[in-house]
Parts: C-alpha cells; structure tokens; sequence
C-alpha cells in the first residue's frame, strides 16, 4: 500500500449486526498489495507459500518496521483496539465480541508473528475482525504486525558488571571529593557537614540507594543538585572517576541497586504506550494526535514539565486525565513501572525540567529519541 493515510479516503461501513466489524478502505493500492481473489479461507488449507510464517522479517529487522506499523494500526486498528492495544478503542462498544487486547501478556506469547500475519490478512472468523487482504500490502501487514508486538514488551534487563579496579579507584576519588561532606564510610557525617543547615546525604543506607539507579546517581555527582550544598563535579571529576564513585557506593552500602527496568524497557514500553499519542520524540505529534482533543501533551517543554511533580504524573498515568483521552494504566502498569516512565518521560525536556531538583534525571539522552541534551560527564581522555 504506497498511499499515504493523509491521501487515503476513509470510509467506515457500520451495517447493523455486520459480522466483519469496521471496514477502512483507501482509494490507491500498490502492485505489492494482497487481492482478497488469492486468498483461499477454506477450513484446512494453508496459506500461500508467501505468506508462511518463514516469511516474517527477522527480529532485527522489525524495528525498522515499527514505525510505519505504528501508521498503519492508527489507520486501521485504532478505532477497535485502543491506542495502547487494550482493546479499548472508541468503536469498541458497538463490537459484537470484545476486540483483542495486545497488553495480555501471557496471550501474546502464545501467538506467533504467522498468526498475528494470517489473522490480519484473512480476519478472525465469528469476531469483528475482518479479513484485510486487499486492504493491505505484505509490508502493512508484516509491519503492523511487529507494532503489535510492542504493545506487550519484554525486554531483557541490563545488569552492570563492576570490577574491582573501578571499585578501588572509586574508594580514592570518594576520599578525594565527597568524605569531607558525606563521610569516610557514607554515613552523612563529614567535617563540613557541620556548616550545613542540612545534613549531607548518608550514602550508606541501603534502603536509600538500592532505590536509585546507577545512571541517576551519576547524573546527581556531573550536575549536581540545584538548591542544596551538593555541588555539580563535572569540571573535576571524568566520566570514569564517576563511575568509579557509583560503584564504591554500592560497595560501602553492600546493596546492588534494584532490578530496574533500564532505558531499553523504557523505550520500548513508552513507544508501546505512549508515543502513538506523544509520539516518538515526546512531541505530542503522535499517529494518532490528529484525532484527538484535547491534542497530547508535549513532554519537550521544559516550562510545562517543570511545573509536574513525579507524583502528578505518575497519577495521571495511573489513572488517566478526565476529559482527555489520556486512559488509565494502573491495570496494565505497576507503580514501579509507570515510575520508571515517569522518569524517561522527564529526559524529553532535559533535567532543567525537574522541579526543585526533586527527582534527578536518570536517562542519558542518547537513548530517549528526540530528548534535549544534558552535560555529559567529561571524557576519561586527559
């Protein structure tokens, strides 16, 4: 299907009782597009060799797919399925049987990427799902198909492997930089620390810093916190010595941080969630924007971030915004995973967009698409 959704003529048949559901149909089709005439639906035959399930594109390949499959879903899925594939879209209501929920989980990994194929192009009989052969091409299909995918992440978590040379030079430079504030071993006790209104951090509490991540705790010594006695170290201290400093902590509170879902499940959970609306880049210009009013909250505004708190925006998530279409997750997300969105969601505005300094900023921009660039710890290079 070459044409575009903005060219194409949308025209939706809702007959009374119609077993097929919602019908879109589009003015153009290209050579490459599937007719309904070679398609056999009869019980027992198999799909044309093209279409066999050896056809679907490499897992490599599927994250070039996504985002034309993220078009595709908000030309021809969204109206059923919802804008974060809960099955709740608009038109759901009317639907005879309820549409499927791509969130389930334990559902999605029982479906292979041939069936997701097959049940687009010939429908799902006895549901509202209709059959799109004719409608769309191999590569609508295969797209959508991956799109759907992210709908239900499960992307392994990164753990950081320390040496002990990293953490030897970390006890050093911490010695060096932070003792006199925070104490030989952490506790917040130092010898400056008798100047303070407050007392320093204590470091040490294992409570305190297994909730934190290696990425925040980094961040926090390069900027520093605005409004406290902790000073931003990026003309003293490399990339390398900070990182040393990271893991000397661990090591002084004898805690790992906790299994926390790193920027990769957090890309791929607000891409699945979120960016169909907000979009990729956290502009507010996603897919399906067009459709909506209110439009979207842009996450790229450092004056309107600013003025929300982690806990109104984990609110908001957890349980929607009344008259948006901003729907609640907290049946799809724990409270520490709309957290953890919470979090890569503020890398779009920069971490001049933390009010108060809060809450530092945890993901390096390198891996939020479209994120505002923060200072980068010096190179290790002298």
């Amino acid at each position: 299907m070459r044409t575009s959704i903005a060219t194409g003529v949308l025209a939706v048949l809702l007959a009374a009782g119609a077993a097929t559901g919602v019908y879109y149909l589009l003015d153009q089709r290209g050579s490459d597009d599937i007719s309904a005439a070679d398609v056999s639906t009869d019980e027992g035959q198999a799909a044309p060799a093209a279409f066999d399930e050896a056809w679907a594109p490499e897992p490599e390949a599927y994250a070039a797919l996504t985002q034309h499959g993220a078009e595709v879903y908000a030309a021809n899925c969204f109206a059923c399925h919802g804008g974060v594939g809960n099955g709740e879209g608009p038109w759901a209501p009317t639907l005879s049987t309820p549409a499927r929920d791509f969130t389930d989980t334990s559902w999605m990994q029982t479906q292979s990427d041939g069936v997701f194929f097959t049940s687009i192009l010939r429908g799902v009989p006895g549901t509202p799902m209709p059959a799109f052969a004719g409608r769309l091409s191999e590569k609508d299909m295969w797209a959508v198909t991956a799109y759907i995918r992210g709908f239900s992440p499960k992307v392994a978590l990164d753990q950081p492997q320390v040496d002990e040379v990293l953490r030897s030079q970390g006890k050093e430079v911490f010695a060096a930089q932070c003792a006199g504030c925070h104490g030989e071993f952490g506790a917040g006790d130092g010898q400056a620390a008798k100047s303070f209104g407050t007392q320093p951090r204590a470091l040490a509490d294992g409570d305190w810093l297994s909730g934190k991540g290696d990425q925040q705790l980094h961040d926090v010594i390069v900027e520093g916190i605005p409004g406290t006695s902790m000073p931003s170290f990026y003309d003293e201290l490399d990339a390398r010595e900070v990182d040393s400093v990271v893991a000397y902590l661990r090591e002084l509170a004898d805690v790992e941080q906790r299994p926390n879902p790193l920027s990769g499940w957090a890309q791929e959970s607000y891409r699945a969630y979120c960016a169909s609306c907000h979009g990729v880049d956290g502009d507010g210009r996603g897919v399906a924007a067009a459709r909506l009013e209110p439009a979207p909250q842009s996450f790229r505004n450092p004056t309107w971030m600013a003025g929300q708190t982690d806990e109104k925006l984990a609110k908001a998530v957890r349980l929607g915004r009344a008259g948006t279409a901003m729907p609640a997750f907290r049946a799809l997300l724990s409270d520490a995973e709309i957290e953890r969105l919470v979090e890569y969601v503020r890398a779009f505005a920069g971490p001049e967009a933390i009010p108060g300094a809060a809450s530092a900023y945890r993901y390096d921009p390198a891996t939020v698409p479209g994120a505002r660039s923060k200072q980068p710890a010096r190179s290790s290079e002298r």
